[in-house]
């Protein structure tokens, strides 16, 4: 089963909704990275094995021209980002995934 490492702009609540969806999940926050460059945090997830769940467009050019080893990255975009819109986006990639 993936996991999942949420990047700042996400929160805790959707953190906790994952972990009741039966995934692994943890905030960039936990691992004192919530103010490191999005480099680092990619470098981060590739050693630990996470995919990264972010709204930053930034992680898509990075995912998309990087020259080392793949990485996952879900990038959410939404005109409304309130938690729940954020969580059924989710529920809806879960269910595609079944």
């Amino acid at each position: 089963m993936p996991k999942f490492l949420l990047n700042a702009n996400l929160s805790r609540e959707t953190k906790d909704f994952l972990k009741i969806l039966g995934y692994e999940a943890e905030t960039v926050a936990k691992f004192s990275l919530g103010k490191a460059k999005d480099q680092e945090i990619v470098k981060f997830a590739q050693k630990h094995g996470y995919i990264i769940i972010t709204l930053d467009m930034d992680f898509g050019e990075i995912y998309y021209f990087a020259s080392q080893p793949p990485i996952g990255i879900v990038i959410l975009k939404l005109k409304n980002q309130m938690e729940k819109k954020k969580h059924g986006l989710v529920s809806k990639l879960q269910k595609q995934q079944n």
